[in-house]
């Protein structure tokens, strides 16, 4: 493997340290804000990103995929991140000057507009660093805006107790911070010096195929937030919110090894093989990283988050099994990534999407939380079945040689 079994493990111990602090920002923010205005905050910091996933619309993906194989490209789509970015924040205040002459403008519409644009230009300025495999400059922006966010929080709580808009202000101001830091970085190293023409049709055409791979899946992972938010308000999904930032934490590892596995697959002599020993690897922690939360949790949540989300463990016990499958599916996915983005991954997503929303939409006014976990296990189950079936098919790995191989 090209990126080596230590560029791995050195991103995901990184990766690990960010949501450890993350998980500290979660603490605060449940036991300063309390089940509601936790609620506010997640449902806030998803709309933001469903904002991103939508205006980045496969550009990350094409980022990712052409400056790996042209690094001096990189100057030329560092300018594309912040056209993008800014091309966003324009639109955002534009969506909301209008809304607000209509009166139908929410306290938070303001916020979603300025931290949606900061998301999208630093998710693609990551990119680039992947591409070039600065994977360390990568790290150390990415645990120190975390830190920088510990510390944003902590000051938001001290300044304005019980405010979840300014929670959610502190976390802004964390992420601008750390978005200008990077670019100073990517220039001052001369990664985004040069400027180089780029044929626009091939990068249009990826981040096209890219697009619905990421916004679907990113909708079947974080609808299910806004619906809990519409049908059971900011409380119960304060409470499933923390849930829900828990099986983030199981799936930093498989996100961990696949953003490396992308690079690597580009120049990769056997990618059958590395795409099947990881996946294999990532089931077998991603298993036992979920039955020590299943263990561990009904004594943790309350004991950690305070009382009042004591509630929370049902959910996570209903999503670690589908938490754990969607985390190798993340992996074998990335086999087809490497090869452009083929359209049956769309329709595999559509598959999982539309059995999750309409679940969801049955479940969650009728059994709140549990359904929406529910809802969610199966749609990871469906697409992983799916994605695993066709990887089997197109490369012969069946589920006994994948421990062989």
């Amino acid at each position: 493997m090209s990126a080596g079994l230590g560029v791995y493990w050195s991103m995901y111990g990184t990766r690990f340290a960010v949501m450890a602090v993350g998980l500290l920002v979660g603490i605060i923010s449940a036991r300063a804000l309390g089940p509601s205005g936790r609620g506010v905050y997640a449902a806030t910091l998803t709309s933001a990103a469903l904002i991103v996933q939508f205006g980045n619309f496969g550009l990350s993906s094409a980022i990712l995929y052409f400056v790996s194989r042209r690094p001096r490209r990189s100057g030329t789509f560092l300018l594309v991140a912040w056209v993008a970015g800014i091309g966003l924040l324009a639109l955002g205040l534009l969506v909301y000057v209008t809304l607000r002459r209509l009166g139908v403008v929410s306290d938070a519409s303001l916020l979603i507009a300025l931290w949606a644009p900061a998301q999208l230009t630093a998710l693609l300025q990551e990119q680039i660093f992947l591409g070039v495999k600065r994977f360390r400059q990568y790290n150390v922006l990415q645990f120190g805006g975390r830190c920088l966010g510990l510390l944003a929080a902590a000051g938001a709580v001290w300044l304005h107790p019980a405010d979840p808009f300014a929670f959610v202000g502190s976390q802004l101001l964390a992420d601008v911070a750390i978005l200008v830091v990077g670019t100073i970085l990517l220039l001052s190293t001369g990664l985004g010096t040069g400027l180089h023409p780029i044929a626009i049709g091939p990068v249009a055409r990826l981040a096209f195929r890219a697009a619905p791979v990421l916004i679907i899946p990113f909708l079947l992972i974080r609808s299910d937030i806004l619906l809990m938010q519409v049908f059971r308000g900011s409380a119960e999904t304060g409470i499933y919110s923390v849930a829900s930032q828990l099986i983030d934490v199981l799936l930093l590892l498989p996100g961990t090894f696949a953003t490396v596995l992308f690079v690597s697959l580009a120049n990769s002599r056997d990618p059958v093989g590395v795409t099947a020993r990881a996946g294999r690897n990532v089931l077998v922690l991603s298993s036992l990283l979920a039955a020590l939360m299943a263990l561990g949790g009904p004594w943790a949540l309350p004991l950690v988050f305070g009382r009042p989300f004591e509630a929370s463990c049902g959910p996570l016990l209903v999503l670690l099994p589908g938490a754990v499958l969607l985390g190798f599916q993340t992996i074998i996915g990335q086999y087809f990534g490497s090869k452009a983005y083929p359209w049956f991954l769309t329709r595999y997503w559509l598959v999982g999407l539309a059995l999750n929303l309409g679940m969801n939409l049955y479940a969650i006014p009728r059994f709140g939380a549990m359904g929406a976990a529910v809802a969610s296990t199966v749609g990871y189950a469906a697409v992983t079945c799916l994605i695993w079936r066709r990887f089997a098919r197109a490369t012969g790995v069946s589920s006994g040689s994948l421990w062989t191989r």
